[in-house]
């Protein structure tokens, strides 16, 4: 009986430990759960929008600054 080379002992664990789509199921198991899930969602785009709107006001302070350099540049 010949012995299975390296590669092929390889291909067959790596095949083996692949997650099959009956074991990853995203779908809520219970109420809680789909509760948690929107609730954690709505959090998410809430913080998106604060980045926005951070990014917004340091955007907005950089051009003040930038045009207040600008102005006391042209003034001398």
């Amino acid at each position: 009986m010949e012995r299975p080379n390296l590669g092929e002992v390889l291909r067959h664990w790596r095949r083996a430990r692949q997650p099959t789509d009956a074991a990853l199921s995203l779908a809520p198991r219970s109420t809680f759960e789909a509760v948690t899930r929107q609730q954690v969602e709505d959090l998410r785009r809430e913080l998106s929008e604060l980045r926005n709107r951070v990014n917004a006001l340091l955007f907005g302070i950089a051009a003040t600054f930038l045009a207040v350099l600008v102005d006391l540049a042209v003034r001398r």
